[in-house]
């Protein structure tokens, strides 16, 4: 049962969070476009910058939300099943999986937020 809805839970924040690195793919494209190999200059730039953080704040409080409510369940769960015995070496494995997908998922948070700072410090530099 644990592992279960383990599985569930994991599914589910990987199809939440699936079209956030796709988006995050496209924005990759656009600052190598707007920013690196700046096409344009004045309004076209800056718009294009404007779009770039936009988009970036979006990914980084939906992945911060999902993985935060991801952390929540997981942990809803581990007390829901306290009492219970489940196969130790499966439950186990489970458990590190999702702990290391949680720190890779907050550590994105982290990179994200540099690259919005760096975008932002990049429209002032000018």
């Amino acid at each position: 049962m644990y592992n279960i809805n383990m599985n569930k839970q994991l599914q589910l924040f990987f199809d939440n969070t699936k079209q956030l690195h796709i988006l995050l793919c496209i924005v990759l494209l656009l600052i190598i476009v707007f920013i690196v190999a700046p096409i344009g200059v004045g309004f076209i730039k800056n718009s294009g910058q404007m779009i770039i953080i936009a988009i970036l704040m979006y990914i980084l409080f939906k992945n911060f939300t999902e993985t935060h409510n991801m952390v929540l369940v997981q942990k809803g769960l581990k007390k829901k099943n306290k009492n219970k015995n489940p196969d130790d070496a499966d439950s186990e494995t489970m458990t590190v999986d999702i702990q290391n997908n949680t720190i890779a998922s907050y550590a994105l948070c982290v990179f994200i937020l540099i690259l919005l700072l760096y975008v932002i410090y990049s429209m002032f530099i000018e």
